[in-house]
């Protein structure tokens, strides 16, 4: 696997050579080296290979001179041999030995700029069709392989990373303060912004056709419109959700290397491990786990999970001490394409041992939380049907949450099925629109992202599906953590030549789970229920039945009030988000210092820590590209 970058001028003149220098510096950063790049008339473009030189695979860009076409890609496919069997003429010369993007560029070939709804698997790529004067860039349905483009004039730059882009010249230097505030508050994203205002990512499932006439942008995949079923009615959910997952676990250990993975002792991580190990036993290739432990913080550590996977199954398990790797430092081969950090010390030294031991690929078990937490909306979608009866589940889900009935009501009842007539009813009681900001936000940087323009929507349309599918989909691919963790763990491994990959973000797994009877992945008091009986006899039982989740919140306290108490406090004294009118830096200050001394609310924790990481952001962004603005009207305004 690999990074991308490039650059093509549509009206087809020639590209400027110091540019070209400065492209290659530009995806350097992303990994260890083996850059390789192919210049045209029109275009030039560069591909870093993860694997080192000399590897089997033939080097990319792919130029195929016949048909004037040439492709780069960031790619895995997971259906290979189907499409080999659907390519006929256009099929590579090396057939089943054909790589990736050998494979891909027979698909353009074959069907065009339909090729991607024949694709199974993580990809980010880019075609520029001389003859057609057309470049078709594309990403993977769940947007595991990020991709962002920028337009100047003629001139169409795009790349893994945002700061490849933004290494043209005459591209803004201003951030998105949309972005921004999604960021601070914890909003939903849209899937198609960057923190750069000039830089755009291709969302999720989309596909881009550009040409001197201008930009088309389409969506090519969608969630099926009727849930799945099976004729004979021989297969439960679950059986059909765990054969999709063992293929789904067996299509990501297809490397020439070893593979490590990221476990905890939650149910997603040991799902991976547990399933990656019997399918590897058969093959001799071999797996580790890379564990995080704690001596420090007992609530955060998860060592007799651990030793039961090792017990019970023959995982191999490596421990890595984590009380004292988790702090604010991004490490140089960091890319700052976004404010979150991420775990750079911790899976920096886990990606150092995979390295070392001839490993390629990293397994997670992200996106199983989202997957297979369910929605406490079913509720409000079988009152919507008529059953009364779900009146006792909210009940349940009070007394499960310790909360009170009617707060349980209104979140679980009332909004979700009268949205607009709440709006309308809090902004008359308010006498403004609500607002969840933190209140150390600059005032201005809320007015002017609250009233900004509401974006173009980010989702499909749903049609009748329901509420609860709904937020499943959010949860999944919307809510930040998702397109953050993904996207920094993508740029994060590439800097050791690794890549990391995720089972639970498959195309197949997603689309079944979205088909199952919402009810049957939400049961109060209950934390994943489905996946808990998909995988009795997999897990070992003390992991399977665990009765709660860790989560590390302790840990993120003991990195803000103790190890790097300091350290934040003399960032906030000259604060680069002050002077860009994004917070207010004495209340933000005077916030941070009470939640040092335990007086202020505990769900303060995210957004002190996203406002923190933001200028520490910031700072190493200047350092790396130069000042950074707002837009003009923006900046007037903070300035003012």
């Amino acid at each position: 696997m690999s990074g991308i970058c490039g650059l093509v001028n549509l009206s087809g003149s020639s590209i400027e050579a110091w540019y070209l220098q400065r492209l290659t510096e530009a995806v350097s950063r992303r990994g260890p080296g083996n850059v390789q790049h192919r210049s045209l008339q029109e275009g030039y473009f560069v591909h870093l290979n993860l694997m080192p030189a000399g590897s089997s695979a033939p080097p990319q860009p792919l130029h195929c001179q016949r048909h004037e076409v040439c492709l780069v890609a960031d790619a895995r496919l997971d259906n290979r041999q189907e499409l080999l069997e659907c390519l006929e003429e256009n099929a590579p010369r090396a057939g089943r030995n054909a790589s990736d993007a050998e494979i891909l560029l027979a698909a353009y070939l074959s069907w065009d700029e339909s090729c991607t709804e024949h694709l199974l698997g993580d990809f980010a790529f880019a075609v520029w069709d001389k003859r057609k004067r057309r470049l078709l860039c594309a990403v993977d349905p769940l947007g595991v392989k990020p991709l962002h483009y920028a337009r100047v004039g003629s001139l169409f730059c795009f790349g893994s990373d945002a700061l490849q882009v933004l290494a043209h010249p005459t591209l803004s230097r201003s951030l998105d303060e949309s972005a921004l505030a999604d960021y601070l508050t914890g909003h939903l994203e849209d899937p198609g912004s960057s923190f750069f205002r000039g830089i755009r990512s291709l969302p999720p499932a989309h596909r881009l056709v550009a040409t001197a006439g201008g930009d088309r942008t389409v969506r090519y995949w969608d969630i099926p419109a009727a849930p799945e079923t099976c004729a004979d009615g021989s297969r439960s959910p679950e059986g059909t959700f765990l054969e999709i997952f063992r293929q789904a676990v067996a299509d990501r250990l297809r490397t020439p290397g070893n593979v490590g993975v990221a476990m905890s002792g939650g149910l997603d991580s040991c799902s991976v491990a547990a399933v990656a190990h019997r399918i590897a036993g058969s093959s001799g290739q071999r797996i580790r786990a890379c564990s995080l432990v704690f001596d420090l913080l007992p609530d955060c550590d998860e060592r007799p999970y651990i030793r039961a996977m090792s017990e019970e199954l023959g995982v191999e398990v490596e421990p890595f001490l984590a009380d004292s790797l988790w702090d604010l430092e991004v490490g140089p081969r960091h890319n700052l394409d976004s404010p979150f950090p991420g775990w750079p010390s911790c899976y920096g030294l886990m990606l150092e041992r995979l390295t070392s031991l001839g490993g390629g690929v990293l397994l997670t078990g992200h996106g199983g939380d989202d997957l297979f937490r369910g929605s406490p909306l079913v509720h409000a979608d079988r009152l919507r049907q008529g059953d009364l009866g779900a009146l006792s589940g909210v009940l349940r889900c009070a007394r499960h949450h310790r909360e009170s009935s009617w707060r349980t009501f209104y979140r679980l009842i009332w909004q979700p099925l009268f949205p607009r007539i709440d709006h309308v009813l809090r902004r008359a009681l308010l006498r403004q629109s609500p607002s969840l900001a933190p209140q150390w936000l600059a005032p201005g940087f809320v007015r002017r992202t609250r009233d900004a323009e509401p974006r173009k929507s980010r989702v499909p349309d749903f049609g009748s599906r329901s509420l609860a599918a709904r937020q499943i989909y959010d949860n999944t691919l919307l809510i930040p953590w998702y397109r953050r963790i993904v996207h920094w763990h993508d740029r994060n491994a590439a800097a050791y030549g690794i890549e990391v990959r995720h089972p639970f973000l498959d195309r197949r797994l997603f689309e079944h789970v979205l088909s199952i009877p919402p009810a049957l992945l939400h049961e109060p008091g209950s934390y994943k229920p489905f996946l808990r009986r998909t995988m009795k006899g997999v897990l070992p039982e003390a992991v399977r039945c665990r009765p709660t989740k860790t989560r590390f919140r302790s840990f993120l306290d003991f990195v803000l009030q103790e190890r790097e108490r300091h350290r934040i406090e003399s960032l906030l004294v000259d604060s680069r988000s002050s002077r860009l009118g994004i917070i207010n830096a004495g209340e933000l200050r005077s916030a941070f210092q009470r939640f040092c001394e335990g007086t202020a609310p505990a769900e303060w924790r995210g957004p002190l820590w996203y406002a923190v990481t933001l200028e520490l952001w910031l700072r190493r962004l200047e350092n790396l590209v130069g000042e950074f603005e707002l837009g003009e009207a923006e900046a007037e305004e903070a300035a003012a």
